[in-house]
């Protein structure tokens, strides 16, 4: 089994004042595996790949 995993995001954060700003971020995560076991009348195998495309978005407030 060799799992195997990618994450890669952009983001950006605007400040309004000193005090308060809102962000937003965009990513994708990524998820591959693979499993092969072969016996002399047995087979298996197993393989996974997941994707996923996410996005978030932020209020910063501090005193």
């Amino acid at each position: 089994m060799s799992p195997f995993g990618i994450v890669c995001a952009f983001g950006s954060e605007y400040y309004f004042s000193d005090s308060f700003g809102i962000g937003g971020e965009v990513g994708l995560r990524a998820l591959f595996s693979s499993t092969e076991l072969s016996i002399q009348e047995l087979e298996a195998k197993l393989s996974l790949d997941q994707y996923f495309i996410y996005s978030g978005f932020t209020l910063n407030f501090s005193l």
